[in-house]
This record gives C-alpha cells, sequence and structure tokens, in this order.
C-alpha cells in the first residue's frame, strides 16, 4: 500500500473478557448506554453459566425484554468485492490496508472494527486468508475506498484478481431478529433498548424469553425461531435446518415467558 502516516485509531476500550463474580464491567447488564463504554462484542460470564455479549442497537427494540435480536442485514457494498485497483497492492507484512468497496456505503469510522476481512476467491495464493479489523474509516476524498487496521499483518500478497468480503462483528447494530432470519442470532435484550444505544444481550445460561403464539414449548427439546414465526424475536420450536438458541428449561404456551438454557456461546 502507499506509504502514509496511520490515520486509524482503534476504538478506545479496554478488555473484552469480564467475570462478573468478580469484576464488574462499566456498564451493568440492566443498563443501556448512548455512548460506547466498552469494546463491542465484549463478552461477560457468570458462574452459573450465564454468558452475555456487549452490542450496538441498529433498529427499534420493543419495549419489552426477553427477545431474540440478530445481527444486521447483509450489506452488499461490502461482499464479493474484485481489487482490481489499489487493493492489488496489499503486501505482506502490511497491518493497515485500503481496499475496494462500492460507493455510497455510507460507512461510520470504525463501523468494521471487530469485524472480520477474507479472501474468497480461489483463484489467488491468498484463498481463505482471513483477518480480524480493529478499526476502519473510509478515505475523505473516496466512498470506494476503505482503511482498514488489521490485527494480524497480511500473510499472502493480494493481486488484481483477489476477491474480498468484509464482515461487520454481528453485535454490531442489532436488529430484532425477524420473522425471517437475516443473519444469526447474537443474544436476548434484558431490558427495552432504544435505537442506536449499546446494552448487554444474554448468548448463554438460564434466560426468560417471550413465546411466540401458536407454539408451546417442551422442556428439554431444542428451540429456536419459530417455523412460522408469528412476531419477531419471539422462541419458539425451532426448524429443522434453523439455529438453535437454546434448551427449554421451563416449557409454556404462546405469549408467555418460558425459561430457556441458551446456547449460542457455548
Amino acid at each position: 500500500m502507499p506509504d502514509a502516516p496511520s490515520i486509524l485509531l482503534p476504538p478506545g476500550f479496554g478488555k473484552g473478557l469480564f467475570f462478573g463474580d468478580v469484576e464488574q464491567p462499566l456498564q451493568g447488564i440492566f443498563e443501556t448506554s448512548e455512548t460506547q463504554k466498552l469494546m463491542v462484542s465484549a463478552k461477560l460470564e457468570f458462574n452459573d453459566g450465564r454468558i452475555y455479549r456487549y452490542n450496538r442497537n441498529g433498529g427499534v427494540i420493543a419495549a419489552k425484554s426477553g427477545l431474540m435480536n440478530s445481527g444486521p442485514a447483509v450489506n452488499t457494498d461490502l461482499e464479493a468485492e474484485t481489487q482490481t485497483t489499489i487493493g492489488a497492492n496489499v503486501a505482506v507484512g502490511d497491518v493497515e490496508i485500503i481496499v475496494l468497496i462500492q460507493t455510497g456505503s455510507a460507512l461510520a469510522e470504525n463501523a468494521m472494527a471487530q469485524g472480520t476481512v477474507y479472501v474468497e476467491s480461489a483463484t489467488t495464493a491468498a484463498f481463505g486468508d482471513e483477518y480480524p479489523i480493529i478499526a476502519s474509516k473510509l478515505d475523505d476524498s473516496d466512498d470506494t475506498l476503505l482503511r482498514l487496521r488489521l490485527r494480524y499483518p497480511i500473510r499472502t500478497a493480494w493481486t488484481g484478481s483477489t476477491v474480498i468480503t468484509i464482515k461487520p462483528s454481528p453485535n454490531w447494530n442489532t436488529v430484532v431478529f425477524p420473522t425471517t432470519a437475516e443473519n444469526a442470532a447474537v443474544g436476548v435484550n434484558k431490558v427495552a433498548v432504544p435505537i442506536n444505544y449499546f446494552y448487554w444481550g444474554q448468548t448463554g445460561g438460564p434466560c426468560s424469553m417471550l413465546v411466540d403464539n401458536g407454539d408451546t414449548l417442551v422442556k428439554g427439546d431444542a428451540c429456536g425461531a419459530p417455523s412460522s414465526a408469528g412476531a419477531a424475536g419471539e422462541v419458539g420450536n425451532q426448524g429443522t435446518t434453523d439455529q438453535i438458541w437454546g434448551r427449554v428449561l421451563h416449557g409454556i404456551a404462546g405469549d408467555s415467558m418460558a425459561l430457556v438454557y441458551l446456547t449460542l456461546d457455548t
């Protein structure tokens, strides 16, 4: 890549793993915050099996708890991008790179932090290489150019035929899990969360969840997105090909709260 001083500043947040029985993060599990206080995807664990991940809400969450949330819908501006120009200059050892994306993506600074860039084309030696992203910023003069700072140096040089995809953290800009899945489940909100606020979503251990109308959960069964969901975010009898959210600890009929042992983070 061209010689230039770094203009990317990684988000200034602390470590990504907390143990809730002996230490407390800056934001409690029943608190929301308009300002980011922790690294997105930070993990909070308790000795009783409960696990939480730190998220940014990208869509309105209903004024109730117990709903599953998911990562945002796919951003096609960042998928299957052939590096015909500046991305072809990415060299072994680079930790800050410039890549080509589609115009008009309107990404906020560090929107890709904690995300991943990987090479999906089988025609280049870098095929399958993937790199965690610690900072990102659109070029000031050209929104088809995205600067990325990587956690690890580039291992294999890119060429003009290298095709990459960039995925944000699934915990950035979450939405209530839609009736037709658009991304993986990432956690259950325990309080109502305003749009663009930060919150903890539960991913593991005992968790109360709202059951979808028309479904009845049975103790011990796997559960997840209902086969025919009536409402976004509610839990039901998991379809055969769908993601399993957990196992039912206390079964109950629709429109009531079940107790589910979540297994999203195990």
